[in-house]
């Protein structure tokens, strides 16, 4: 909440982060402490890989933690402006 426009993007079904910890109402409070104001989409690799190299192109930065089919080098040669982190 400091004026970023941060988008998380998550597999089909949602990360797995979602379901963890302590919950009430069926939502993991650490979920929503970890991503208060953030956007959120889902991708569907390899199937909607134009879409994720779209968002990269209009990104500043780019952060990865273990995304299952991502290919770095297609984001990397289709969009070079955002640091990977």
């Amino acid at each position: 909440e400091l004026g970023a426009e941060v988008i998380r993007i998550e597999p089909s079904g949602g990360g797995a982060d979602r379901k963890a910890g302590a919950k009430v109402g069926g939502t993991s409070l650490s979920f929503v402490a970890a991503n208060l104001g953030k956007k959120a989409t889902t991708i569907d690799l390899p199937a909607d890989a134009a879409r994720l190299i779209d968002l990269a192109r209009e990104a500043d930065i780019m952060i990865e933690a273990g995304f299952a089919g991502l290919d770095h080098d297609a984001i990397r040669a289709a969009a070079p402006a955002p640091a990977p982190a």
